[in-house]
């Protein structure tokens, strides 16, 4: 049974938005179903959901911290077409009607400069609004459950606490459960949207390279600066917070480092810690429970959008007072008082080698312009949990990242998927058979790693430096091969400046999912880029091409020659090896657990064990290490399987290479009285 306080809000929660339609009527046609007010199916519940039987759902939306997870269930057989819960727009809490610039000075003694409000900044600034007003109306008329100004309804079923990582795990459990990944090895970079605002990770850590790598690390000196300098200048524009002279700016210094360093002194001395960790849980909030709604143009054939829960964006303004079109036509984010509490639940088909599970999602949120509909889409259950999809195209990573979790499926499916040993072994008799059953069995959307600039080039200098091109050379002369060798020196001023510093690496046959003005569009990505081929060509080109190289990219096709793929080859062989070393070895329980499958195997099955359970005699901190070691081993694991995709295709370019040369030799012997064999080195154009 739910608390008896729980179910008190959410019968507030309904009926607040059913009464709704007695205070203002739209036109039937603006909504869709239900003749113009809110609507809540009388079949939906609110129940909690134990530690123990999370085994077979994600938590995110109706959960928080503190072991408080929650879910919409059906008390009866609901049928698809149904209207599950029909929200007015006019109840959601979003940040069009919030101001689009706001004006700020970077000197005490310069003119304040316009700056551009991002859609998350301006949606942060309705919901400390929304707060402000609740305070305020509580005062002055009392509570008042059917007064749709009011938003305590709504207010009173946000958790009091968030499972993210950045601000929600410890130091110990990131560096332990999640070491080597992108995000604790990489050095991220600030990503911007169209309505010029930043992704999450750039309010947590700077960045000078572009990198899809989030930080799971959160740096508080630099989210207080950013505190100050960015976000509370807006909230004072708009009078929700009053001014204090501890948030204009740092005073002008001689340099950009020392101007720094006084905010940072400035920010750790002066900001109100009741009033930043206020901050803290409301960017929380808008990163977990925050919907963005489909540009019109992808949806031109209907009168809907479709909206997903998204990763919200974080706090770092365009500095321009100029507005995009696309930010004219707000499209998120948006807190959605009900909607926001159904859970997570994608279209996947899990098999292992004793069952087969298939999680369906219930529903898909659309948006007409009076409404958010959330509507069957399939036969109901009772005793179902209601979900729908945070959105189908997430990784492992980005959902961790982003909401906290990772989905019960993508578990299953890593601890028990076929993939390469971390060997170095290239006696795999079995490789096309086990590639053919690893594509079945994959995850939907596979995360990809990166690998740093400078480990590559490492890589590529420390061949040089073992003697294998001058051995390779001999080697090739003496073999009579006719492909042209050249002198090879480690020159470091080459350090592949026009490359960024780390090289994405996704799974062969991956889609990336680039949203832009026009649309969505699914690009599919090779393991072996053509940044990933120039970055290791560069050091072992002669000079002519290597400046060819700066100037646009090398295909694959080049390593076909024998002497050039050699030592690419072996340099991204070497460095692969190098960056699975990041990946160190799990403690648990007190022991070193070298092997990331076999431990998250161990550990499913202890939470299956806890579930199966009577009595719930396990503790919830247990139940929550557990539970985040599930969710490191998912992300490394993930990393660690498209490293050895890349590693296979490396593997088998020299394969091919010594088969091309093989066959070569048995021409030769054949055709003897040809000329010399024909340079098969393959030209930049």
């Amino acid at each position: 049974m739910a608390s008896s306080s729980s179910l008190q809000a959410w019968k507030n929660l309904c009926s607040w938005i059913i009464g709704s339609s007695q205070h203002r009527h739209d036109a039937v046609g603006g909504g869709g179903g239900g003749g113009g007010g809110g609507i809540v199916h009388p079949a939906l519940e609110l129940r909690p959901i134990t530690t123990t039987t999370t085994t077979t759902t994600t938590t995110s939306g109706g959960g928080g911290g503190g072991g408080n997870h929650r879910g919409i269930f059906a008390s009866r057989d609901i049928a698809p077409g149904e209207i599950l819960i029909q929200l007015p727009c006019r109840l959601a809490i979003d940040g069009s009607d919030m101001p689009r610039q706001y004006f700020i000075s970077t000197t005490t003694e310069q003119e304040p400069q316009p700056r551009h409000a991002s859609p998350w900044l301006r949606c942060l600034a309705a919901y400390y609004q929304a707060r402000q007003q609740q305070q305020q109306q509580q005062q002055e008329e009392g509570p008042n459950n059917n007064n749709p100004k009011n938003k305590q309804p709504y207010l009173d079923t946000l958790p009091q606490q968030y499972e993210t990582v950045s601000l929600s795990w410890t130091p110990e459990q990131i560096d332990s459960f999640l070491a080597g990944t992108n995000c604790s090895s990489a050095q991220p970079a600030e990503t911007t949207t169209a309505g010029g605002s930043a992704s999450s990770s750039s309010l947590l850590t700077p960045s000078s390279s572009p990198s899809p790598a989030s930080v799971w690390h959160a740096d508080r000196n630099l989210l207080k600066e950013r505190y100050v300098t960015q976000i509370r200048p807006y909230l004072e524009a708009c009078q929700i917070l009053p001014p204090s002279c501890t948030t204009t700016t740092a005073p002008s210094t001689d340099t950009k480092a020392q101007q720094q360093q006084v905010v940072g002194n400035v920010v750790e001395k002066k900001v109100d810690p009741v009033e930043f960790q206020e901050f803290l849980v409301a960017t929380q909030c808008l990163s977990t429970r925050c919907f963005h709604v489909a540009t019109a143009a992808a949806h031109t054939t209907t009168g809907d959008n479709q909206a997903s829960r998204t990763t919200a964006t974080v706090g770092q303004d365009s500095g321009s007072g100029a507005s995009t079109s696309l930010d004219d036509a707000y499209t998120g984010p948006y807190l959605l008082p009900c909607i926001d509490l159904l859970n997570h639940s994608s279209v996947t088909t899990t098999s292992t080698t004793t069952t087969t599970t298939t999680t369906q999602k219930c529903t898909t949120l659309q948006k007409t312009p009076n409404y958010f509909i959330m509507q069957a889409e399939r036969p109901i259950r009772a005793g179902e949990e209601i979900c729908h999809s945070y959105g189908n195209d997430l990784t492992a990573s980005q959902c961790l990242q982003t909401f906290g979790f990772v989905e019960r499926s993508v578990l299953e499916i890593l601890a028990h998927r076929a993939t390469p040993q971390d060997d170095d072994d290239d006696d795999d008799d079995d490789d096309a058979v086990e590639e053919e059953e690893t594509a079945q069995n994959d995850v939907p959307n596979p995360t990809p790693v990166l690998l740093p600039k400078q480990l590559v080039l490492e890589a590529c200098w420390n061949v040089i430096e073992s003697g294998l091109p001058e051995r390779l050379a001999q080697a090739m002369k003496e073999a009579g091969m006719q492909d042209d060798v050249w002198t090879v020196q480690i020159d470091r001023s080459r350090c592949a400046e026009f490359l960024p510093d780390q090289i994405l690496v996704p799974r062969p046959g991956a889609t990336f999912s680039n949203n832009n003005n026009i649309g969505p569009q699914a690009l599919v990505l090779d393991s072996l880029s053509d940044e990933l081929v120039t970055l290791a060509c560069v050091p072992f080109l002669p000079l002519s091409e290597y400046r060819e190289a700066s100037q646009a990219l090398i295909g694959k096709e080049i390593l076909h020659d024998y002497f050039l793929g050699n030592l690419v080859c072996t340099s991204l062989l070497n460095a692969i090896k190098e960056r699975l070393v990041l990946y160190k070895p799990i403690v648990w329980n007190g022991t070193v657990r070298d092997d990331d499958r076999q431990l998250l195997q161990e550990l499913l099955a202890a939470s299956a064990s806890a579930s199966a359970a009577t009595t719930a005699d396990e503790s919830y901190d247990s139940w929550l290490q557990r539970e985040r070691c599930m969710y490191g081993l998912a992300v490394r694991l993930d990393e660690k399987a498209s490293l050895q995709s890349l590693r296979k295709q490396v593997l088998q370019l020299l394969e091919d290479l010594d088969s091309t040369n093989d066959e070569e030799d048995d021409d030769e012997q054949e055709e003897e009285g040809d000329e010399t064999t024909p340079n098969k080195r393959y030209k930049m154009a």
